[in-house]
C-alpha cells in the first residue's frame, strides 16, 4: 500500500463528533418549534377564556334588561336603596314575582312559583352584583346594575385570568 492510497481510503458514515454535532441541532430546533407551539396553545386558551367571558356577560345583561324592561314595578329594593336581590312585579299572576340574586358565584331567576333557573354559566362566577332602585319621586322606575363577572380559573393560570364589570341603568316598560 502506498502512501497515497493510505490517506484516501474511502470512509463510509459519520463521525462520532458530526453526529453529535447533528443531535445538537436538531435539540435546539424542536425546543424553538415546541415553545412557539405552547406559545399559540396558551393564547388560544386565552383567547377562548375571553370569549367565553363576554358570552355571559353580554347573556347577563341581556337577561337582566329584558326582566327590568317587562316588569310593573320594582318591589325590592325601595328607591334609593341597594341589594344584592331585585324582586320585581310583573303582569302575569303566575310568574309574578320574578326574582333576581346572587348565590355562590351564580346569578339565579325564580319566576312565581316556578323552580329557581341558574342564569351564569359554569365558565364563569359573579363576585358580585348590586340592584340599586334610582327612582326618581313622579318618573319612571329605573334600575341600576353593576356586576362583576370573572372567568372560572381552576388552574389558577395567570393567562387565563379574565374579570369584567358591568354597570347599566335600565327603566321599567310603561303601564
Amino acid at each position: 500500500m502506498t502512501m497515497r492510497n493510505f490517506y484516501h481510503t474511502k470512509q463510509a458514515g459519520f463521525t462520532l463528533v458530526e453526529t453529535i454535532l447533528y443531535l445538537s441541532l436538531l435539540v435546539v430546533i424542536v425546543n424553538l418549534i415546541a415553545g412557539v407551539g405552547l406559545h399559540v396553545l396558551s393564547s388560544m386558551l386565552a383567547v377562548d377564556g375571553d370569549e367565553e367571558l363576554q358570552y355571559n356577560t353580554l347573556f347577563i345583561t341581556e337577561k337582566i334588561k329584558q326582566a327590568i324592561s317587562e316588569s310593573g314595578s320594582i318591589l325590592s329594593p325601595l328607591p334609593g336603596q341597594a341589594s344584592s336581590t331585585v324582586v320585581l312585579e310583573v303582569s302575569d299572576p303566575d310568574l309574578d314575582p320574578f326574582v333576581l340574586w346572587l348565590e355562590e358565584g351564580s346569578l339565579w331567576s325564580q319566576s312565581g312559583s316556578n323552580l329557581p333557573m341558574e342564569l351564569s354559566g359554569e365558565a364563569v362566577s359573579l363576585s358580585e352584583i348590586i340592584f340599586t332602585n334610582v327612582t326618581q319621586s313622579s318618573s319612571t322606575e329605573s334600575l341600576n346594575v353593576t356586576f362583576v363577572m370573572e372567568l372560572a380559573n381552576v388552574s389558577n393560570r395567570s393567562e387565563l385570568a379574565a374579570s369584567t364589570s358591568v354597570s347599566f341603568t335600565n327603566n321599567l316598560s310603561y303601564p
